[in-house]
């Protein structure tokens, strides 16, 4: 086992929901200051987290303003690596409103670019409808972040 086996207790403790809280609550402080820090399958969960934080709370509008988009094209990789295919549509739908569906990583640029996006009347009912689809959970992320954790378990800590 590469780390300490901490995630692997979780696991073994707490189930669903819970233990996704847990995991994420370890690996947040590390992912917050410094993700390199991480492993690979450590920051996949971080930055799904990090999506799933900032959606419920914000909404993906809210989102891309934040730090939380520095991460979109990362976020979207992590989507693909859990196989996840409901949220990952969604989240893409939201990347499309950016031209040529790029996100700038430098968070003054993107939000230049998302008053432009703001400009366009339908913007706040496009923004809306992809927060409703996204919060319907037709997919169960969590269930997909545990299958991935534990395929992945010795590259946890």
């Amino acid at each position: 086992m590469l780390f300490g086996g901490k995630v692997e207790k979780i696991l073994k403790s707490e189930k669903g929901e819970r233990a996704i809280f847990n995991i994420h609550m370890l690996l947040q402080p590390i992912f917050e200051l410094n993700p390199d820090k991480l492993s690979h399958p450590e920051r996949t969960f971080s930055y799904i987290e990090e999506l799933e934080d900032a959606v419920n709370c914000d909404g993906f509008q809210l989102f891309f303003y934040n730090e939380a988009g520095n991460h979109t094209h990362e976020i979207i990789e992590a989507l693909k690596e859990v196989k996840s295919v409901e949220f990952l549509r969604i989240t893409e739908a939201a990347v499309k409103l950016f031209p040529e569906g790029k996100v700038p990583k430098d968070r003054d640029e993107r939000n230049n670019i998302q008053e432009k996006i703001e400009e366009n009347p339908n913007a706040e009912q496009l923004w809306n409808e992809l927060d409703n689809e996204f919060f319907k959970y037709d997919e169960d992320i969590h269930v997909l972040l545990l299958t991935y954790v534990k395929e992945n378990i010795k590259e946890f800590r």
